[in-house]
């Protein structure tokens, strides 16, 4: 046995992959890669509608909140006596492209069209626009931006006109879109039409939804339809909607209820006025292909607003049957590409019921693959681990714990429609655990656990029977359970009380207290089972943290360490406790990391006074704790370099912008030079000036300060943790000095990235307080940067690099720190690759729960960029190694001759 854990342990790589490979290949084109639809559609009944014409107006970025607000359009909200009012939900996707895409076809999107906003194509099949084409009562025009242009383009019987003039274009582009869609009205050229505005989408993603900017943007929106609306040919039915909302920051792309939730003023002959219902958008082209009387595509999943359509009684049921109809077909298809039987479904009976909300489903071949995976992992860690279950009794009731608790982790997720907070917490405590055990107590195998006194001792051991034994924990849940009376809550708070108690615990200098009660090679596996548990809570980590940081930090000040020092020690802790305490949107009611990250470019006097402020602070602090002393000089002038970028950001001169983005270049060049030796004097702490810089520009004033303070800082601790390890003394019966390394940069990167406001905290929830369902937020993502120093409008691959670039430098730099500080990334690469692991077997369990599907997803893409970062920075200090070695041989060389 031990000879098979050894070549397990050799070869975990290779087995990971393999592992993989199923999942990889079977489920994961099934889950996120484009899903199949049914062909074909139903023709038309006889229809008292009378519509002559048809024109969608689509105003990219306007929700419901800004769309019904009488301030901000007047003119439209006092047409509401002569419209239905539709309040629309969109489909948890909210980017343009996604939501144009359902809006105009009915098509669900597939989890991977996120990921293909800016190409995203037509889902093939026919639609109403494509069908109205091909109908010789009809002529479709289409004017606006690219998106409806890579959906139609290609389509040869339909004039799309494209007035996108790139995403700085914040009027010209809407005014083309008016004046060819006044033009197509007056000369009659077409009968169907959409014309997309997308101004507002711009406008709020550069300046926020609450700025003046935004406002002034809607009222001209506004005052364009009130012109454009009396143009339109009597005989027409008009649906004025938006494709998405926004949050006040101008972010959009998750499933925020303010960026779902959209209004569509509908006005014809055949809709009855002054009435209101809600939907799905999905609804409008089932509405469009009734009131044009075209056949309804057995693909398109929406239901035709009955409620607001002037026609009889009689006529209602027919369109209803003629709907349902479209319906079941399309029901049977799903069905049958995810073996669900379709027995109760019947064409005659109308159950609106029966028709699911999603069309991919778990399949069996996926829920097979996954339990023969998870069951290889189970046996492949105990045999790596050298677990003797034939004749050790503690191995035998270890191997039962370790596939209770893995299993009880793959149900927690299977079983989501029961609870979507118990994984959550589940998460959490994973994530609090490979922290508290990791980095609280002792990290030396030669040391003992501290002796206590008796009366402390006792108190100790029981708090560690309850909270350091899986019998303790279940004991806490039902309790809890007799308390509330539902498992969910129990499991869910027993999860947190006991999160905070081995946070506590972990400050407290008491966890080493816990590590005899397990064998000695338990933490292993339960890290491999905390790794692979794909609803990991990232900001839990941090908790567990702040009070390591803190006894760490109490241990120091008993010695006798200098003022840069203190200046670290001080600067983490404030950085810590901002991460820890200043992200619960939902408690708190703002995100004031997220606030902070977009103060940076207000111009009101406290945005400029504030900014300057920490810029300066930043600025003296990185500096004094890279040299090691204060250096006012040099705070100086890293100081006066930074402000100089944040004025330049402010005043959007093309000229000015593009002269620091070559500064920044020519720093990063000579900061290279530095590193591998010149005879030019180039001072280290260049690298920091340029990192700044590049931050600045692309993410804002607070992103810059975050990302120097925490790479000056975090330094401090990683050196007092690397005495602590002794990376020689890893073994089977010794597994923290490896788990410590993979938390250690992990745990530093989830606080950098939850200061620059992309993680969310916690809730309150029916449970009491819940982990966030959207810890990672893809819409928090700060896009403004991608405008600076474009020329003209910024491409969509010049906003991507700007986004993008600074985020790669400066994470590779925060680990090449760590690699430098004489600690290795080999276990968090291993870590990370588990991560991924764990999370492809999950999909499994995930199509009919999207925000599964998405947590997953950008687990695996975070992970994925970890390690990317990861072995960037180990690749270069290896380069590094090298050239030092070299230039010493050379010298060496020199010498002798």
């Amino acid at each position: 046995m031990e000879e098979y854990g050894a070549k397990i342990r050799k070869y975990w790589l290779p087995i990971v992959f393999l592992l993989m490979l199923a999942p990889m290949t079977v489920t994961v084109p099934h889950v996120l890669l484009d899903s199949n639809n049914p062909t074909g559609s139903i023709d038309a009944p006889e229809l008292e509608t009378t519509s002559e014409g048809f024109l969608l107006i689509i105003l990219d970025g306007v929700g419901e909140n800004v769309m019904l607000n009488y301030d901000m359009m007047p003119e439209l909200n006092s047409k509401r006596s002569e419209a239905a009012l539709l309040d629309l939900r969109t489909g948890p996707l909210t980017l343009s492209a996604t939501c144009v895409s359902e809006l105009m076809t009915g098509v669900p999107n597939s989890p991977i069209d996120g990921l293909r906003n800016f190409n995203l194509d037509h889902p093939g099949g026919p639609d109403p626009w494509t069908l109205a084409a091909n109908d010789e009562q009809y002529s479709v025009g289409m004017v606006g931006s690219y998106v409806l242009g890579n959906m139609y383009g290609g389509n040869e019987q339909i004039e799309f006109i494209d007035t996108f003039q790139g995403h700085a274009d914040y009027y010209e582009g809407d005014a083309d879109t008016s004046e060819i869609l006044e033009e197509w009205l007056d000369e009659g050229r077409h009968n169907v039409i959409a014309a997309h505005y997308s101004g507002p989408d711009k406008v709020g993603h550069r300046w926020g939804i609450i700025g003046q900017e935004y406002k002034d943007k809607i009222l001209d929106i506004d005052a364009e339809m009130s012109r454009l609306l009396p143009l339109i040919p009597d005989g027409w039915t008009t649906i004025v909607t938006a494709d998405h909302g926004m949050t006040d920051i101008g972010s959009h792309g998750s499933a925020e209820d303010v960026t779902r939730d959209v209004s569509a003023f509908i006005f014809g002959p055949d809709i009855v006025p002054n009435t209101r219902f809600s939907g799905q958008q999905r609804d409008v082209p089932a509405l469009m292909s009734t009131v044009l009387g075209l056949p309804f595509p057995v693909q398109l999943h929406g239901r035709v607003p009955l409620e607001i359509m002037d026609v009889s009684v009689a006529n209602k049921n027919t369109i209803e049957k003629w709907n349902w109809e479209a319906a079941y077909q399309r029901q049977l298809f799903v069905n049958e590409e995810n073996g669900i039987d379709s027995n109760g479904l019947l064409l005659s009976e109308i159950d609106w019921t029966k028709i699911s909300e999603q069309e991919t489903f778990t399949r069996d071949i996926d829920v097979a693959i996954s339990a023969i995976n998870w069951i290889l992992i189970v046996v492949l860690s105990m045999m790596a681990i050298g677990l003797n279950i034939k004749n050790d009794w503690v191995d035998q009731k270890m191997m039962l714990i370790f596939g209770v608790l893995m299993s009880g982790f793959v149900v927690s997720h299977a079983t989501l429609s029961h609870s979507a907070m118990i994984p959550r917490a589940l998460g959490a405590a994973c994530a609090v655990w490979l922290v508290a055990w990791s980095l609280g107590g002792n990290l030396q195998r030669r040391q003992k656990r501290s002796v206590l006194p008796d009366l402390i001792t006792r108190g100790i051991d029981f708090l560690v029977m309850i909270f350091g034994s899986f019998t303790g924990w279940i004991a806490i849940v039902m309790l809890l359970y007799l308390i509330f009376g539902t498992i969910t809550q129990a499991v869910v708070i027993g999860c947190l009380i006991w999160a905070a108690a081995w946070s506590w615990g972990s400050g407290a200098g008491i966890i080493e207290h816990a590590n005899g009660k397990w064998p000695p090679y338990a933490p292993w596996l339960f890290a491999i089972a905390a790794f692979t548990f794909g609803s990991i809570r990232l900001w839990f980590a941090l908790v567990p943290f702040v009070f390591i940081v803190l006894r760490n930090t109490i241990e120091n000040l008993h010695k006798d360490i200098d003022i840069t020092e203190r200046i670290q020690i001080a600067t983490l802790l404030i950085l810590l406790f901002a991460a820890v305490t200043l992200v619960h949107r939902r408690i708190i009611g703002v995100h004031v990391m997220l606030d902070l990250v977009k103060i940076g470019w207000s111009s009101s006097l406290f945005a400029l006074s504030f900014s300057a402020s920490i810029l300066t602070i930043a600025s003296f602090v990185s500096v004094t704790c890279r040299c090691g002393q204060i250096e006012i000089r040099k705070s100086f002038i890293l100081s006066i370099w930074l402000l100089v970028c944040y004025i330049v950001s402010g005043l959007s001169i093309v000229f000015l912008e593009w002269l620091i983005l070559a500064v920044i270049l020519l720093m990063y060049g000579a900061s290279i030079l530095n590193w591998k030796g010149t005879d030019l004097e180039i001072p280290n702490e260049l690298i920091l000036a340029s990192i700044g810089a590049h931050m600045l520009i692309s993410w804002g004033v607070w992103a810059s300060c975050a990302t120097l303070l925490l790479i000056s800082s975090i330094g401090y601790f990683w050196d007092s943790i690397r005495n602590k390890i002794d990376m020689k003394s890893v073994a089977l019966d010794n597994p923290k000095p490896a788990i410590a390394l993979a938390v250690l940069p992990w745990i530093s990167w989830i606080l950098w990235w939850t200061l620059l406001g992309q993680v969310n905290g916690i809730q309150t929830c029916f449970e009491g307080i819940c982990p966030h369902p959207r810890e990672l937020d893809p819409g928090s993502v700060i896009i403004k940067g991608g405008y600076f120093a474009a020329l003209g409008h910024p491409s969509n691959l010049w906003m991507s690099l700007m986004v993008a670039s600074p985020l790669i430098v400066a994470s590779t730099m925060l680990m090449y720190q760590f690699v430098k500080s004489g600690m290795t990334l080999k276990p968090y690469i291993f870590s990370q690759t588990v991560l991924i692991l764990g999370c492809l077997n999950l999909l499994a369990f995930s199509p009919q729960y999207p925000r599964l599907v998405f947590s997953l997803t950008w687990n695996m893409f975070f992970a994925v960029a970890q390690i990317l970062f990861a072995t960037l920075a180990m690749g270069w200090f290896q380069l590094k190694s090298e050239l030092i070695v070299s230039s010493d041989d050379g010298n060496d060389h020199f010498s002798s001759s």
